[in-house]
């Protein structure tokens, strides 16, 4: 779920997704704890996918652990990536193994994102997991430490 850049070819997040990201940066962070809480499931929830269960009572504690913990906002990830140089030329060629892992349901990068790194990467396996999104759910761990035992296997 990643990019090497050139996100005008390779495709922009899903509109909707673009609307909902805008909607809430125009109000600004919430005040409270508990709507940082809130403010942060929302968005798990929307990059969750939709085959994963998603739980809103288990992630709004995991969420309130982290406002406890010190969240307050932006930490400008999504910014540093949308913004970050195109990296497609210092990929091209390399042939270390590398696993790509994608959701066919990621509506933060679409799939020619991931397409693109294993065509870059001359020594790289693309694996698409079928209705994962941007995050990786608990319930997908077990499939993910599976996909990554084969990589290391010799």
């Amino acid at each position: 779920s990643t990019t090497p850049g050139r996100r005008d070819e390779l495709g922009l997040p899903e509109q909707w997704l673009i609307e909902k990201m805008s909607d809430r940066l125009l109000r600004g962070f919430p005040e409270s704890d508990e709507g940082r809480a809130k403010w942060i499931v929302d968005q798990w929830e929307w990059f969750n996918g939709p085959v994963f269960s998603f739980d809103r009572a288990v992630a709004l504690a995991q969420a309130r652990a982290e406002v406890l913990a010190g969240w307050r906002g932006s930490n400008g990830h999504g910014t540093a990536v949308m913004e970050a140089d195109d990296v497609v030329d210092d990929l091209r060629g390399l042939a270390i193994p590398a696993l790509i892992i994608h959701g066919t349901a990621d509506p933060v990068l679409p799939l020619d994102h991931a397409r693109a790194l294993n065509v870059l990467l001359e020594n790289s396996k693309l694996a698409l997991v079928e209705g994962l999104g941007h995050e990786l759910p608990e319930a997908f761990v077990g499939q993910l430490l599976g996909l990554v035992a084969d990589q290391l296997s010799p």
